[in-house]
């Protein structure tokens, strides 16, 4: 009979841990398909120090060097847009 009751417990223990996984794992595919729909403000949640916290910490690190390249291209058209201005002044001037 302690047997039997151990073993519910442990299967309870089992189909618990499993729904807090897949919860976790939910969380950081959310994150992936906001980046994919290009909200670079998301940030997938930790949480525990294991593979799927490894995952969102991965997750979290691609979208800041996301955020990165998008501010340099931002930059880098500001900076074409100001010398194409420039270029089509001192066209017009000559």
């Amino acid at each position: 009979l302690a047997l039997l009751a151990a073993a519910g417990l442990l299967a309870a223990a089992l189909l618990q841990a499993g729904r807090v996984m897949r919860r976790r794992l939910a969380g950081t595919v959310a994150a992936v398909e906001d980046v994919a729909r290009g909200r670079l403000g998301v940030q997938a949640a930790v949480g525990a120090p294991d593979e799927v916290g490894a995952m969102a910490w991965a997750v979290n690190d691609m979208v800041a060097a996301l955020r990165q390249v998008v501010a340099r291209i931002e930059g880098t058209s500001v900076s074409l847009v100001a010398a194409g201005d420039e270029v089509a002044t001192t066209a017009a001037d000559t």
